[in-house]
């Protein structure tokens, strides 16, 4: 027996007697999974079942989730009936639906009563076009229509008999172990209401029938979920993604508009009013109830995640793709790349739309038409990819809980559902002259993109405060770099083993330090690939690179960097003094602490922020060429290496995919983030903040 409770107290204790009652000399387990009640539903689950198994969930995570968390308790051998916790079992109702099972049975729904002992309506037909039009126009009225114009079994005379039946109300239902394993697990994506038709659906799919004992009698007071406008707006949405997942596109949007006019001609009954507006409007979907607690924070049960990425999965991996690594060992993550044109595909023959490049990682790629970025073929544009966005997600089956939009000349697809998040991981505005963009759309498509999104993230505090103040955002919350220490550190390299810079090679780096690196003849290991475009500054780095003690080893595989920076005596981020670094923090000076090795940086706030014993902070070249002579001449020692990469093992991707999802899941709930350090938040004010940067390299 699996019982789901949440605020259940005055309910429960009157089940779990009802159970025990009617079990007889049965050999029953019961489980209550707790929804994280604020109430003393746990207390009397014990007081009335002390042999019973009650365990709380981790957080309000919905009711199939904690089915779900329930059902892996258990062996697998034995029949499992679910429960609500506002049901009571009538005498004679366990045997009766036990004795139903067998064959291709592999679903048994019993008969519910009210209170007043009156029969429920509970049975079911398949959500279609043709029920939902009846529905949306008499409602529960004219019930003597054609069947197929109405949801609800309406006539008396099929509640009297035993049936097959397509599904029923989820209050009370006993599957068979072969079910059970055949379907897997209940579709978490419901967090309330459509889970057991999804349920019964898939029962049904796996060549299993689901039949109805109107002699197993359960009395259903049906007020365990509560009612709110936001529970009704909630029950009309999932009914559409429900219809989405089994159903075409095209199928799907001509139920979604009966949806619509249902809720129209009830506009004045209350209630209906946000239903209404939930349903046309997808993007608050995500602010609709959802899953809220400690599992969901810490990554359990994790819904899909949609991430618009600034450069395509196979660009040199920087902040979206260790990102999006750390997001897929929590749950599924589909990359999106920002669209070509279709000549580009066509010239370079680009392998399928759809691949999956790493485990719990779907890459779709996006092509629009050519000249896809000029003024009018950009909204053309932008709408064929977006079309081609919601396609490829309807065929994957993946409904997402966020949405995560990471690129400066992109804008959240629409009609995709999710938790729309901006995350800014650089001053876009700022380096769109870089870029070889405009900086006067870009700072339009921020701010658009700013106003719809549900939270907005950048990379530093620094970063947060130009953002505050480009988009007029009253709050933008910090979501910082993180590293991949390395699992374990080599022996320290001896004193006057060389310093090593690792990453591309363009203008954010101060050429002048470069410069006095090589003359001073301070031994310099260069790894990463050319990406300047100024040729003053192509010319000066050409330089540097030939410098007798400069041995630029180009780009090399990520594999290999753990054994290069181990033959190093020190990091270095030789970032220049502007603008654009100073909102920035460069990945290599965590990957630097993650390695074990000293760093040396010039004096830009994120290093500040970091406030790390390894991290030297230069205030001009000539102090920098110092502080890197004196690291060389020094050595590294294995308690200097394990303390740094103890330091680093603080700042994984993982922790930051993990705050990401609480940042998510606390948005979703109207509650302000949890504070992890002195300042993760700038606020409308924007006072004077502590540094605590990132930037993607």
């Amino acid at each position: 027996m699996v019982v789901v409770t949440y605020n259940s107290a005055e309910d429960v204790g009157e089940l779990l007697d009802s159970l025990r009652e009617d079990a007889g000399t049965l050999s029953v387990a019961v489980l209550v999974a707790d929804n994280s009640s604020a109430d003393d539903t746990v207390a009397v689950a014990r007081a009335h079942a002390p042999e019973a198994l009650v365990f709380g969930t981790g957080g309000n995570i919905g009711y199939a989730a904690a089915i779900n968390k329930a059902l892996a308790q258990l062996d697998g051998s034995r029949p499992v009936m679910i429960l609500n916790p506002d049901t009571e079992v009538a005498p004679g109702a366990i045997a009766i639906m036990l004795g139903g099972l067998g064959g291709d049975v592999g679903a048994v729904v019993p008969r519910f009563v009210g209170d007043d002992g009156t029969t429920s309506l509970s049975l079911r037909r398949e959500p279609s076009v043709s029920t939902a039009l009846g529905d949306a126009l008499v409602g529960a009225r004219f019930r003597s229509r054609p069947g197929r114009f109405a949801e609800t079994v309406f006539e008396p005379a099929r509640y009297e008999a035993p049936q097959a039946v397509e599904w029923a109300t989820g209050a009370a239902l006993l599957l068979s172990p072969a079910a059970i394993a055949a379907v897997g697990p209940w579709d978490e994506r419901f967090f309330l209401y459509s889970e057991e038709t999804d349920y019964f659906r898939r029962v049904r799919d796996a060549g299993f029938r689901v039949t109805y004992a109107p002699q197993a009698v359960i009395r259903h007071s049906e007020g365990g979920s509560g009612s709110s406008p936001r529970l009704d707006a909630l029950m009309a949405v999932n009914r559409i993604r429900y219809v989405r997942k089994h159903h075409s596109r095209p199928y799907a949007a001509v139920y979604r508009g009966l949806v619509v006019l249902g809720e129209l001609l009830r506009l004045g009954i209350p209630g209906h009013a946000l239903a209404l507006r939930s349903v046309m409007r997808e993007r608050s979907w995500a602010r609709l109830p959802g899953p809220t607690g400690t599992a969901v924070r810490s990554g359990a049960g994790s819904g899909p995640v949609v991430y618009l990425a600034g450069g395509t999965w196979d660009d040199i991996p920087g902040t979206d793709r260790r990102l999006v690594a750390a997001l897929a060992r929590q749950g599924r993550v589909v990359w999106i790349d920002p669209p070509v044109s279709v000549l580009r595909r066509r010239r370079n023959a680009l392998p399928g739309f759809i691949s999956q490049p790493q485990d719990g990682v779907t890459r779709i790629q996006t092509f629009g038409p050519p000249g896809l970025t000029r003024p009018i073929v950009r909204v053309l544009s932008r709408l064929i990819v977006a079309r081609r966005i919601r396609s490829a997600l309807h065929n994957l089956g993946v409904i997402p809980e966020i949405v995560v939009l990471a690129a400066s000349n992109r804008r959240f697809p629409r009609e995709v559902p999710g938790l729309r998040v901006l995350y800014v991981t650089d001053d876009w505005v700022g380096g769109a002259g870089l870029m070889g963009l405009s900086p006067t759309d870009t700072e339009k498509t921020l701010r658009r993109n700013a106003h719809e999104a549900d939270l907005i993230l950048a990379i530093s505090p620094a970063l947060a405060d130009v953002v505050a103040t480009q988009t007029g955002a009253r709050r933008v919350d910090v979501l910082a770099n993180g590293t991949e220490p390395v699992e374990h550190l080599f022996a320290p390299a001896p004193a006057g083993s060389p310093a090593i810079l690792i990453g591309q090679l363009n203008e954010r780096l101060d050429i002048g330090i470069l410069e006095e690196l090589a003359r001073a003849d301070v031994p310099l290991m260069v790894v990463g690939p050319r990406a300047d475009r100024d040729p003053t500054f192509g010319r000066r780095l050409d330089a540097v690179l030939a410098a007798p003690k400069v041995d630029w080893l180009g780009a090399r595989p990520y594999d290999d960097l753990a054994d290069l920076m181990a033959s190093a005596s020190v990091g270095v981020t030789p970032y220049a003094d502007s603008p654009f670094n100073r909102s920035s923090f460069p990945l290599k000076t965590l990957q630097y602490l993650g390695a074990g090795l000293p760093v040396v940086s010039t004096d830009i706030p994120a290093a500040h922020w970091l406030n790390a014993e390894g991290v030297d902070i230069a205030d001009s070249p000539v102090d920098f060429v110092a502080r890197v002579r004196g690291r060389i001449a020094e050595g590294r020692t294995s308690d200097g290496d394990r303390k740094r990469h103890a330091f680093a093992r603080n700042h994984t991707w993982d922790a930051r995919a993990a705050r990401l999802q609480e940042l998510a899941a606390r948005t979703r709930e109207g509650a302000p983030p949890r504070s992890i350090s002195e300042c993760d938040t700038v606020e409308s004010s924007r006072s004077t903040l502590p540094d605590h940067g990132e930037d993607a390299e």
